[in-house]
């Protein structure tokens, strides 16, 4: 196999990730050598006489990282010499070679080849028949020098050679013969070494089997060049499969754990958190539920009294309640587990922290919410009525906390109809002149402006419309503590937290009904 350095990167389209490249010209003579180092000679390629192997494989460098792959429909054979289409991977090294090239620091590639034919005339070699087996880049400007540098495979051929494809089927049938083991052939092939060495004239070759360094080489050739034969050499070697040789095969774990989820908690984000007192199990608060209209009223007469009403300021309070999980981990498991055990269990407490405070927030607002006027059945209603029943419960809302509603929480089911309902557009196109939007891609509903949300922990049919006022999640945590037990050799590791909803304002809190009857208070664990 040789190596010719300096063909053109003619163009490069970094959006297909494409480069066209052309691979010689035609009828140029130039100096190359067969090795560092070597003897060197002129070389030339006549129209016509380069074609490309099954599968050109294309790397960054020679003996480099596999980029890519030459793709054939693209080979042209132009006057100037044969072009082709270089197809980059998505890679780390196919992104890096392609801003090299696109940068101009890459401006040249080098054919790894295979000579089938060639002639001598006038001093100089006319490979009249090569197959392309592989492109590397190169990272040297345009040859200034009259030797292309030239570099040597990891198992190279001993030199160029005259129709090394002619390798009859009666010469490989006589060295096969009485050869039934890799070190009887060895010892064959360098008893015929010895008798056929190449000269080193140019273009004059010795035996056929000559060029075979080794069995591996030799086989390679019968598979690609003399299949009639691979018979033959199939009965002399031992299949070697991974199924029988468990010992040097490890089982390939993966580094990711596959199911923990990063749980969202809905009805907390849409209401709000709170930072809890400094001190106290549970939180209290003051509040007004007096009728606004009683308190003030006109002075009919001057000098009479005026309108005069008690007000009380009520006191509002919640438990703090503690949420906590944990488990004694062994220091086996935390020292010699991949992936970390330790992280991964952290990670799955805190989504379970978060699964069941957003449980306890979503039954504490159902328990805590005022039927609303308005009704709606998610098994029968339409957007129109979904609407109306938005407008109604948000009007209750402004009327208890002087802020329209903000967003609705729904139940699975509701959120559903409400976002597959067949007149609310799709968010990508505009919301203009329409009563809704629903995206599948992202789960954003919006009716009539206000935001429904889908919260999984609330039950089957339960519509909550409200705003940020109302109430609150009064939240200290989460957080995680660790211990050491001495005693058995683990620790002890815990996830815990506590917090408690503040309905503030209840009448703030709106249950939208099925039909005239409120849904249950009661939500899904």
């Amino acid at each position: 196999m040789l190596t010719r350095e300096e063909s053109t990167v003619v163009s490069v389209d970094t959006e297909t990730r494409r480069a066209t490249v052309r691979l010689c010209r035609w009828n140029e003579p130039r100096d190359v050598s067969d090795s560092p180092g070597g003897r060197v000679y002129r070389e030339a390629y006549p129209p016509g006489s380069l074609d490309l192997a099954a599968n050109v494989q294309v790397v960054n460098r020679h003996g480099g990282d596999l980029i890519g792959r030459a793709d054939p429909a693209t080979f042209t054979d132009t006057d100037d010499g044969p072009t082709v289409e270089l197809v980059l991977a998505r890679t780390a090294a196919g992104n890096d070679t392609l801003a090299l090239i696109d940068a101009g620091v890459i401006r040249s590639v080098s054919m790894e080849l295979e000579p089938l034919a060639h002639r001598d005339a006038g001093g100089v070699v006319w490979r009249e028949r090569s197959r392309l087996h592989g492109i590397a880049f190169a990272f040297r400007p345009a040859h200034d020098a009259p030797i292309l540098a030239t570099r040597e495979q990891e198992n190279p051929t001993m030199t160029d050679t005259t129709d090394v494809d002619t390798l009859t089927r009666e010469q490989v049938d006589e060295m096969l013969a009485g050869m039934v083991t890799r070190e009887a052939f060895d010892t064959a092939l360098d008893e015929v070494r010895r008798d056929a060495l190449v000269d080193t004239r140019r273009g004059d070759t010795g035996h056929p089997a000559s060029r075979f360094r080794s069995l591996v080489d030799f086989a390679d050739h019968l598979f690609t060049a003399e299949p009639a034969s691979v018979e033959n050499l199939t009965r002399a070697l031992a299949d070697q499969i991974t199924t029988n040789n468990p010992g040097v095969i490890p089982p390939a774990w993966l580094t990711s754990v596959a199911g923990i989820i990063d749980a969202a908690r809905p009805t907390i984000t849409a209401f709000g958190t709170g930072t809890l007192p400094a001190a106290g199990m549970e939180v209290d608060w003051p509040y007004f539920a007096g009728d606004l209209t009683t308190l003030v009223g006109p002075q009919l007469v001057e000098k009479t009294p005026i309108v005069s009403v008690r007000v009380d300021l009520l006191k509002g309070s919640e438990p703090i309640v503690t949420y906590a999980g944990g488990s004694d981990l062994s220091y086996q498991l935390i020292r010699r587990s991949s992936p970390a055990y330790r992280d991964a269990y952290l990670r799955i407490m805190m989504s379970a922290y978060a699964v069941v405070t957003n449980n306890a927030a979503a039954d504490a607002a159902t328990a805590a919410a005022v039927a609303s006027a308005a009704t709606w059945a998610p098994t029968t209603g339409d957007l129109a009525g979904l609407a109306t029943a938005l407008f109604t419960a948000s009007v209750e809302v402004q009327t208890a906390t002087g802020a329209p509603a903000s967003f609705a929480l729904a139940a699975s089911d509701v959120f559903i109809k409400a976002g597959g309902l067949a007149v609310v557009a799709a968010a990508s196109y505009g919301n203009l002149n329409v009563a809704g939007t629903a995206d599948g891609g992202s789960l954003v509903v919006n009716v009539g402006g206000i935001a429904v949300i889908h919260d999984p922990s609330l039950a089957a049919g339960t519509l909550i419309v409200s705003n940020g006022t109302a109430a609150d999640w009064f939240e200290d945590g989460p957080f995680t503590v660790t211990a050491e037990d001495v005693e058995k050799l683990g620790q002890n590791v815990a996830v815990w937290g506590m917090g408690a909803f503040a309905a503030f304002l209840p009448n703030g809190i709106r249950l939208v009904g099925a039909g005239g009857v409120a849904t249950s208070s009661t939500s899904k664990k």
